[in-house]
């Protein structure tokens, strides 16, 4: 039995460590959202006609990271703390092995994800098929996350609109701007 005692320490106090780590990379990932701005675009038809095979196109400076839903870090898994040999919840392991496990079925690509390329900077695509005349498509957002509080600073980002049956693309700038709250 002291052999078995010995095994359940080591396993306790490398759970403490892994411990440990989840509870500094929880404090650093609540630490990032702090330091990440939700951005929403949405695109408007103001056209004659409806806009068909549109290609939505932004460039990103750098100074920043840029994710979409998709690609949103993941929260660290919170470890499981050791089981002492015979306690309860062994005894109940062989009963949750009955559950049959699903395989991860992969989903469809979604249409309407923007393609995101990093390079120094970000470039960004969004595709609809169809824009009718007056209505509006809500991109997907878009999570502009800095290294640091310090680094949090307003920028600009260019964007081209090309529509097949347009005869030119249309393309500016738009700009954010960043209010620190201490």
């Amino acid at each position: 039995m002291q052999a078995f005692q010995g095994d359940y320490d080591t396993r306790l106090k490398n759970w403490y460590q892994r411990y440990e780590d989840y509870l500094r990379e929880t404090a650093a990932l609540k630490n990032r959202e702090r330091r990440t701005i939700l951005l929403k675009v949405i695109m408007v038809n103001r056209g004659s006609c409806p806009g068909e095979d549109i290609h939505l196109m932004f460039h990103f400076p750098e100074g920043f990271e840029l994710y979409d839903e998709d690609s949103l870090p993941e929260p660290p898994e919170e470890p499981a703390p050791p089981t002492p040999l015979y306690s309860p919840a062994m005894l109940a392991l062989p009963n949750s092995l009955l559950y049959a496990q699903m395989p991860n079925v992969p989903l469809p690509p979604d249409p309407h994800a923007p393609k995101i390329r990093k390079t120094h900077s970000y470039d960004v695509t969004f595709h609809r098929d169809r824009l009718k005349h007056d209505f509006l498509y809500r991109c997907r957002p878009l999570y502009v996350a800095f290294d640091s509080f310090e680094t949090a600073q307003s920028f600009s980002f260019t964007y081209n609109i090309h529509a097949a049956n347009a005869p030119l693309p249309q393309s500016g700038a738009l700009h954010v701007i960043i209010e620190k709250q201490v």
